[in-house]
């Protein structure tokens, strides 16, 4: 007798272009090399969303679980909707205001607002393997940096902590990378 039920809980349902392939082995290359930091640059317009939710969908394959930050309504909905659909098994939960995650979030977005804060208690009970940050050139913002402290960026063994963005700099000089002061340790994929 043939099994009418047939598992599609880890089936992607978005492809992805061979350059966002090449930066999602890029991400693996990063982690044999023991990189916990990378950043990852595309021009608008060429998917990072949808790459970051393959790489949401990846992580929860290996057990993990992922917090995507963002600083807009907009993309934490663009988020959520982009992951939902590249694996829609996940349970992709926002927090922000008075939307709470529940804690079995496999994936969870949240504005750096609700998190950044150091006093914030938000999200104590997640624990990420993979932490996705949005426009990642506010990351040298004080929140920002608070939000990665706080969720173990900066902690050896920590989360693999990932910044996407299409520009790798900022107008007031606080480097992203390439320095010690630098939130991320280096560029792991740039495609212009």
């Amino acid at each position: 007798m043939t099994n009418l039920f047939v598992e599609q809980s880890h089936v992607p349902t978005i492809q992805l272009r061979p350059y966002q392939n090449e930066a999602a082995e890029r991400v693996e290359l990063a982690r044999l090399r023991e990189i916990q930091r990378g950043l990852i640059v595309m021009a608008t317009g060429l998917g990072k969303t949808v790459l970051f939710a393959d790489l949401a969908r990846r992580e929860h394959e290996r057990g993990g679980r992922t917090l995507v930050i963002a600083h807009r309504n907009e993309l934490l909905e663009q988020a959520q909707q982009k992951i939902q659909s590249a694996c829609p098994s996940l349970t992709v939960d926002i927090d922000q205001g008075t939307h709470h995650a529940t804690r079995w979030s496999d994936v969870v977005v949240s504005s750096i607002a609700s998190i950044g804060r150091a006093d914030s208690t938000r999200l104590d009970w997640f624990d990420p393997s993979l932490v996705v940050y949005d426009e990642c050139h506010h990351a040298a913002a004080a929140g920002a940096t608070s939000a990665t402290r706080r969720f173990g960026g900066y902690t050896p063994g920590g989360p693999m902590y990932l910044g996407f963005t299409a520009t790798p700099y900022r107008m007031d000089n606080k480097p992203l990378h390439g320095s010690e002061e630098a939130i991320f340790e280096e560029v792991l994929f740039n495609y212009p």
